[in-house]
Order: structure tokens, then sequence, then C-alpha cells
């Protein structure tokens, strides 16, 4: 297994959470607490992901005794140039796709043991490719300012705001890191 990357040179605890791939009817446990029409949409895009084959995982908080909480809902994904020479991993490139983060447990160490994971789990991908994974990036609602905190925070640098990129309503930020 690789070496864990941590961004943060000062977190006191990393929580003690368990990661899995996200099965379909996982889904449903984590979004409850949204309203109906987020939970739909999202749940209806979550399930497109993991029946796409996309890497979709799950953070699970254990409990003793019993089964554990899902504190967390992630996904990433290679991205490559149509016109670029060799695999998609050739790029060394992938995209924080989706990352849903429980209200209760939205403490900035949850959401970083998270990227985390995904970081982790594209570089041993990448390596099994043959390719070294190069550099990360995600998409951020301009009004988000706690997960715009956030990504700061965790080493990540704004590189390009997208002007009414998804919607005429707000903004996206494009945050990257390098990782190698």
């Amino acid at each position: 297994m690789s070496e864990r990357v941590i961004f943060l040179t000062e977190v006191s605890e990393i929580p003690n959470l368990e990661f899995r791939k996200l099965p379909e009817w996982r889904v449903d446990e984590i979004l409850h607490e949204l309203g109906e029409d987020n939970r739909v949409r999202l749940g209806e895009e979550l399930t497109r992901r993991i029946l796409s084959g996309e890497n979709t995982f799950y953070a699970e908080r254990p409990l003793e005794g019993g089964p554990g909480i899902t504190v967390g809902i992630g996904s990433w994904r290679i991205r490559s140039w149509p016109r670029a020479d060799g695999p998609k991993e050739s790029t060394g490139l992938i995209e924080l796709s989706f990352m849903h983060v429980r209200p209760d447990e939205r403490d900035g160490v949850t959401g970083l043991a998270m990227v985390n994971h995904a970081i982790e789990e594209a570089s041993e991908h990448f390596q099994r490719s043959g390719y070294e994974l190069r550099k990360v990036y995600a998409l951020v609602p301009s009004g988000n300012a706690p997960r715009i905190e956030n990504y700061i925070s965790w080493g990540f640098h704004q590189e390009a705001v997208l002007e009414r990129h998804f919607s005429q309503d707000y903004d996206m930020i494009l945050f990257s890191r390098f990782i190698s």
C-alpha cells in the first residue's frame, strides 16, 4: 500500500473511519437528511456513477458491537484529454467529483480523511497502471465558504473561476493540488 498523503501537518486527530466501495443500496442512508428534491437528484446522480463504474466509496465510523455510522460519500474519476497519447492514466489527473459529508460531521477533518482516501485509492490505481498520480482537482460552488476554506486548508490552490459554469446563479471555483 502506498504512503498516505496528509495535507495538514497539524491535524490533531484523523477520525477512525473505514472506507468501502459504495453499493447502490447505501446511497439513501447518507442522503436522508437532505430535502426531498436534493435527495432524489443526488441519489440518482450517485446511482449513475456507481453503475458507470466510477470510483465511489463511503466512509463509516465504526461502532462497538454493531454496524457503523455512514458519515460521508465520495467519488473520484480519472480525467484525460481525448487527444492525449496513451491510456487515460497517462495524464496523471483525477477529479474529486463528489464529496458529501453528513452535516453533523462537517468539522473539516472528516472531509480531509475522505479526500486523503480518494487520493490514496487513485495513487494505487495509477501505480498498478504504470503511471503516477500527478494532480488532483475539485470544483466548488463560489457560495460555499466552508468548503472553500477546507480546500485551502488542505493545501489546494484556487486555479480558476468558471463563471456561471453550471448555473446562472453561481460560479464554480477550480481548486487543485499537485501530488507529484
